[in-house]
């Protein structure tokens, strides 16, 4: 069996190989006492939310990203409620919006052409069939 291992594998090499190497450690009862603090753990707070981490971009990916993604620069941003620009739709000084929901006309009923008409003729005063009020928009239901 000697004649298949090698001899550095042997007891006998290991031991002459770190005989004068390994040192043994003095128990921390004999270190050497110093003017300095002990070294204390950083402080550590968990924060409250998940992280999310970014992937990491290769150098290639990084130089195209300015062809991937569109500037809004010189473009004219406006108002969602009504239309014009200078203000956004947190800003803006003009009644919200109206938004028609009807769950049980379509159009061509009878209900729809009598929405249609009361909306051409009195632009869906808030007196007319009731009001509810959802986010920023007005709602008429119909019932």
């Amino acid at each position: 069996m000697d004649a298949y291992i090698d001899g550095c594998y042997k007891k006998d090499t290991y031991v002459r190989c770190y005989d004068s190497v390994i040192c043994s450690v003095n128990d921390p009862d004999q270190w050497k006492k110093t003017d300095f603090d002990n070294v204390m753990l950083p402080s550590y707070r968990k924060p409250s939310h998940r992280l999310v981490n970014k992937r990491k971009r290769d150098p290639e990916e990084a130089e195209d990203r300015s062809q991937s993604h569109l500037s809004r620069r010189g473009k004219i941003q406006r108002c969602s409620n009504c239309g014009e620009s200078g203000h956004k739709k947190g800003g803006c000084t003009k009644p919200p919006s109206v938004e028609i929901t009807a769950s049980s006309s379509s159009p061509g009923s009878a209900v729809w052409v009598v929405v249609m008409a009361l909306h051409s003729l009195f632009e869906f005063s808030s007196v007319l069939l009731g009001r509810v009020l959802r986010g920023s928009s007005v709602i008429f239901l119909l019932s």
